[in-house]
């Protein structure tokens, strides 16, 4: 799995050079993460703010000056990729529910990078460590294709997806650790008690 991860990494950095300022505990996080591909590149994209957002696909001439740009959430600011992946008021929500799991307060970084950069600093027992690093890429993951889904009319549930997220980083977590005598249930509903039953 590891070798798979770094030709994939390989692959991606021949379109976007990592530079100098890139961040190891960062890099390393999405490439080493037991979600699926297609969620670790996509997290990787919006990394190095690639994303074909409203003010990419017009920068790139592909839609005209005249459209609306912008954020399908709020409508109140153009939709970039810290934007409508962080800022907005709605997404924002999103997040410090789902850090609510784990009884964490915060304050939204910046930048993407700096979600990122703050989430890798955090160390946790190994299994717990794998729940953490999943995390934020399924957050990223959930939030885009909510943003697909307002864009094609529709008006989807923030609770359903807290609810949606949690569960998916418990299915991929579980799948990746077979060993493990737990439910998928046990992860999205009793994270402190499990939490305490593997540290002891």
């Amino acid at each position: 799995m590891a070798v798979c991860y770094g030709k994939r990494r390989a692959l991606v950095s021949l379109y976007f050079s990592p530079n100098s300022n890139d961040i190891r505990g960062v890099d390393k996080m999405i490439w080493e993460n037991v979600t699926p591909p297609k969620v670790i590149c996509f997290a990787w994209l919006a990394w190095r703010q690639r994303l074909k957002t409203a003010t990419y696909l017009q920068r790139a001439c592909v839609i005209n000056g005249n459209a609306n740009m912008d954020c399908v959430f709020c409508n109140a600011e153009p939709e970039t990729v810290n934007h409508v992946l962080l800022w907005c008021p709605h997404i924002w929500r999103i997040w410090s529910d789902v850090l609510l799991w784990w009884g964490i307060h915060w304050v939204m970084p910046e930048s993407m990078e700096g979600v990122l950069l703050w989430w890798s600093g955090f160390t946790f027992n190994k299994f717990e460590q794998k729940i953490w690093k999943a995390l934020p890429l399924v957050i990223l993951w959930s939030i885009w294709k909510l943003r697909n889904v307002f864009i094609l009319g529709k008006q989807p549930d923030s609770l359903a997806l807290c609810n949606y997220i949690k569960t998916k980083v418990a299915m991929w977590v579980r799948a990746s650790s077979p060993g493990v005598p737990f439910f998928v249930n046990d992860l999205v509903f009793n994270l402190r008690q499990f939490s305490f039953w593997v540290r002891n």
